[in-house]
């Protein structure tokens, strides 16, 4: 698509074809909480000398790190446990052991990414998600569904494991690294 493109003066476009990695899947669906299939509805960010992944997963968002961006490991930690057992969960709908419920709306991962302009290290790491509360009868209604209120949900974290949900219905843009 040229439309934006004022000039291509000495350049030549070549379309190559693609190849599918023999290694692919990268991530098989290999735990109980991820229900057959992580989908890379998330990010991956070369940081701190490893890369580092965040998907989606059915009820909340999983964790995982590599060297060399094909092998990944899921480290398993203990603060969204599956059935008793440490997880890799970052980000659980279900909520805490305690019952605490830090994302009540969240419904589908945008992404992360590391905001180095960020000046409070304990939000250094943000995440979108699309919020819905689904019974909701307030005034600003979602035009499509009149019965629910969706929004930008934003979350911060100072290592991108230990998440603050920060607003559940955004109403303002993060441009700068502020908010």
């Amino acid at each position: 698509d040229d439309h934006i493109i004022e000039s291509t003066v000495g350049i030549t476009r070549r379309i190559m074809p693609a190849t599918k990695s023999p290694t692919n899947p990268v991530i098989w669906g290999d735990y109980p909480w991820e229900q057959g299939q992580p989908l890379l509805y998330g990010s991956v960010l070369k940081d701190e000398g490893k890369y580092r992944m965040w998907y989606y997963m059915p009820r909340g968002v999983c964790y995982a790190e590599s060297k060399d961006g094909i092998a990944w490991t899921r480290p398993l930690m203990e603060q969204y446990p599956w059935e008793g057992q440490p997880s890799n969960i970052v980000a659980h709908l279900d909520g805490t052991p305690d019952g605490d419920i830090p994302f009540p709306y969240f419904y589908e991962l945008f992404g992360v990414f590391r905001d180095d302009n960020e000046p409070d290290p304990q939000r250094r790491y943000k995440m979108g998600y699309l919020s819905i509360e689904r019974k909701y009868e307030g005034s600003d209604r979602d035009v499509f569904h009149p019965s629910q209120r969706r929004g930008l949900g934003v979350a911060a974290s100072p290592d991108g494991i230990h998440w603050t949900n920060l607003n559940s219905f955004a109403t303002y843009a993060i441009v700068d690294g502020s908010s």
